[in-house]
């Protein structure tokens, strides 16, 4: 018997319940207190100078400023929940960040509020031109992002990492006799202001496949199973090869987690979330989605991208190196053996048991409450 539920934590002890036509789960979790004096985490929206700040998407998906602020504070929240279960999982022990809006109110005036399925988004003005945007480097718009949100938040200084997308990605229609692209590299090369770094304080991405997320929490599940096709031809698809709404979105959670980890201090690693597990994601969130989950590697056309690690004015960034690598680690749905697995959506036991004691994550009081499952007759 297999459950997976997001269930709203109060602080103090939740008593809950879980049940089917034949069985019932108890369960008593306690949600510890926030430690006002802990580091945290602030989710930004960055639009540019000359730009309304919507994102690139089909006609009949709401792209606004405020559509792309629900869809970040939905998507961090889940990454905050996935990265306590994900240590729990491997050291016996929930540990994981808080967010700026959790705590008590900032200085600055919020975009979007904290709720139990939100965390708080903040919409900044850059004062650089979109399409000046548009032209600089993933490391150069980090750098000039990163400056910038120095002079809007102040009091962040050491105690913030900047969870950050950026809404001058814009991926360029197929013209004509053009073809579709076959490899990442080749989609983009299609897209300005493309973006997917983190180091130091600040993990920086790109809206190009923002249209896929969903705004709110009951939209969660049918976007995590949906299968429709990209069109690649009007939009960018960052999906592992696997060209489906669901797995651009889950593709996005786990590389914003796995930018999040350079944040955190974390290196590449040889499996897991910081090496491609993040394609996986959604498995530790649901079941597998309709179908067959991802391409079989065995074709030898396309392959999952490697990872690289280079110096910039003497800071480490890591990206995906631009030579495809034949070790792809995203699952192949249709052989696996078990419902609950999880593909390679995890931290590995060194970097869970790293985590658990980082000055950035938070943990939770030792539950003596127990659990008890009752079958009905």
């Amino acid at each position: 018997m297999f459950f997976k539920a997001l269930i709203p934590l109060q602080v103090g002890a939740n008593d809950i319940k879980i049940g089917c036509s034949h069985a019932s789960y108890y369960l008593t979790i306690n949600r510890a207190d926030l430690n006002d004096n802990r580091p945290y985490v602030r989710c930004i929206y960055v639009v540019f100078d000359g730009h309304d700040g919507s994102f690139q998407a089909p006609k009949e998906v709401p792209s606004n400023i405020e559509s792309a602020c629900r869809r970040l504070g939905l998507a961090a929240r889940l990454l905050q929940i996935l990265t306590a279960e994900m240590v729990y999982a491997e050291t016996g022990n929930r540990r994981t960040f808080i967010f700026a809006g959790d705590l008590p109110p900032s200085n600055y005036l919020l975009r979007t509020p904290a709720s139990y399925s939100s965390a708080a988004v903040w919409c900044v003005k850059s004062k650089l031109n979109y399409r000046e945007a548009q032209r600089l480097s993933a490391i150069e718009l980090w750098e000039h992002i990163g400056r910038e949100l120095d002079g809007f938040f102040p009091e962040d200084r050491n105690k913030a990492k900047w969870l950050t997308v950026i809404s001058c990605t814009e991926y360029s229609p197929l013209i004509g006799t053009e073809t579709i692209p076959l490899s990442h590299e080749e989609a983009i090369l299609r897209t300005k202001g493309y973006c997917a770094l983190g180091t130091g304080g600040l993990a920086l991405f790109g809206s190009g496949t923002l249209y896929t997320w969903p705004e709110k929490i009951d939209d969660l599940k049918f976007c995590l199973t949906n299968t429709q096709q990209v069109d690649r031809q009007e939009f960018l698809d960052d999906s592992a090869y696997r060209f489906t709404y669901w797995a651009n979105y889950t593709t996005a959670l786990g590389t914003m987690l796995h930018e999040l980890g350079h944040c955190f201090d974390l290196d590449h690693a040889p499996r897991g979330i910081m090496r491609r597990g993040g394609d996986d994601l959604n498995l530790v969130l649901a079941f597998p989605p309709p179908g067959k989950g991802s391409l079989s590697l065995n074709e030898g056309r396309i392959s999952h991208r490697g990872l690289s690690i280079f110096l910039y004015k003497k800071v480490t960034f890591y990206e995906n190196a631009s030579v495809d690598s034949q070790n792809g680690s995203v699952t192949d749905w249709s052989s696996s053996g078990a419902i609950d697995n999880v593909g390679e959506a995890f931290w590995g036991t060194e970097i869970a048991q790293f985590l658990s004691v980082h000055r950035w994550l938070t943990g939770s009081t030792i539950s003596t409450c127990s659990c008890k499952t009752i079958f009905k007759k």
